[in-house]
């Protein structure tokens, strides 16, 4: 401590900051803002330490009466707000976008679940996780709620366990089969959000977005185009096709930020494969279905 207490310091120091001058320290409850307010104390000068949780107006107020030197603050703050579970592998697009990084960007806790739905010791393995870390949401496959729903098909070991902070369930990876959705939401008494999206997309393409507005939960369809991605259906000859007929699912281009804009040392084989059949449009490989249909409608 001693030694980051003189490094920053010296580091004020450097900045022109001396005996008798203001230093306005708004910094969230991390290490750094106790070495910050030490510093200060050892070279002589004066801090005033605003609570990290006022708005811009009361920083600037408190700024304009201290006038300080040298203002010191931190990039971000996270409060403790929630703990989201994506039970996937890090080894799946879901596993990067829902484990390591979205999760820790929008200030939450996640968790690293090294094990199976069933079996690990019993099918209850999932709840015992939610409710022994008062998980808030979580991801995971259908796959995986087929086998515990094989596994206890009465849900006997869902109420074995608090599952009272648990709010939405969301299903991805896979087609999500009305039946396992209507066990699912029979069992947990929450919503089950079906969504679609692949790995080039980087996130989802189609979601009942659960921040924008609800909407009806569609058995066997993901709902509706997320924000970003301009669904079409065309015939084989790449003319749009009105709602209620089946053609292919395709993304009018361009496509939203975070999509992939090629393949890895594979330009020619991106455009060929996803660019070439319908020019102007990503070829999703998914043939429209009439579940499909209800979201395009």
């Amino acid at each position: 401590m001693r030694d980051e207490v003189v490094k920053f310091a010296g580091a004020l120091a450097a900045q022109g900051v001396g005996r008798g001058d203001r230093v306005v320290i708004y910094m969230p409850m991390v290490p750094e803002a106790a070495i910050a307010m030490l510093g200060c104390a050892r070279i002589g000068a004066i801090h005033s330490v605003v609570f990290g949780g006022f708005a811009a107006n009361e920083l600037a107020g408190r700024i304009e009466d201290a006038r300080p030197k040298v203002v010191v603050s931190a990039s971000c703050g996270i409060e403790p707000g929630e703990v989201y579970w994506a039970a996937s592998d890090v080894g799946w697009v879901v596993g990067h976008s829902y484990i390591v990084y979205a999760p820790l960007l929008h200030g939450c806790t996640t968790v690293l679940y090294e094990g199976k739905p069933v079996g690990t010791p019993d099918p209850g393995a999932f709840w015992r996780v939610i409710s022994e870390h008062r998980v808030s949401a979580m991801f995971t496959a259908p796959t995986a709620f087929r086998a515990i729903r094989q596994q206890d098909p009465e849900g006997a070991h869902i109420r074995r366990y608090d599952l009272s902070r648990f709010r939405p369930l969301f299903l991805a990876g896979e087609r999500c089969d009305p039946e396992t959705l209507g066990w699912a939401q029979k069992q947990l008494g929450v919503p089950v959000i079906d969504h679609w999206w692949q790995t080039e997309t980087g996130w989802a393409i189609a979601a009942k977005c659960l921040g924008i507005e609800p909407l009806p939960v569609i058995a066997g369809s993901p709902t509706r185009p997320v924000p970003g991605w301009d669904l079409r259906v065309l015939d084989g000859d790449g003319r749009e096709l009105p709602a209620g007929q089946t053609g292919a699912l395709v993304v009018k281009l361009p496509m939203p930020p975070g999509a992939s804009p090629t393949l890895w040392n594979a330009d020619e084989r991106f455009r060929q494969t996803y660019l070439s059949t319908f020019p102007g449009y990503y070829e999703t490989a998914t043939l429209d279905t009439s579940t499909m249909r209800a979201m395009c409608s």
